[in-house]
């Protein structure tokens, strides 16, 4: 399950470059919504950092429980851009939504089995 956490990580941080990118290329510098993408690329390279370091931190649990909520808002964020253009299945936001819900599901997961072993 390890391999699968840092894969997802690596699409989440794909994704916040190609949010850079198009940022980069679709906006105005200096702009409101230039600023506001930008935004959302630092917190898209936040979540990934957060997560990185739950798996090199295993025995920290307020570092995961940080990449747990962080995640959390970063899914919910991804959908309500899909809500807001008027396509929820459009896959800018798609892909950070699931990318963000199956590390979500691996986190839990990973909570739960170091738990159980004590």
């Amino acid at each position: 399950m390890l391999k699968l956490q840092w894969g997802l990580i690596g699409v989440l941080a794909f994704g916040g470059i190609g949010h850079l990118a198009g940022t980069l290329m679709s906006y105005p510098p200096g702009t409101e919504i230039f600023v506001w993408s930008l935004t959302a690329v630092f917190y898209v390279f936040a979540v990934v950092f957060l997560q990185a370091l739950r798996l090199t931190r295993k025995n920290d649990r307020w570092i995961g429980a940080g990449a747990t909520v962080a995640t959390a808002a970063w899914m919910l964020l991804a959908l309500g851009f899909g809500a807001a253009i008027g396509d929820i299945l459009d896959p800018r936001g798609l892909v950070h939504a699931g990318a963000s819900a199956a590390l979500l599901i691996t986190t839990l997961l990973s909570a739960s089995d170091a738990r159980s072993r004590g």
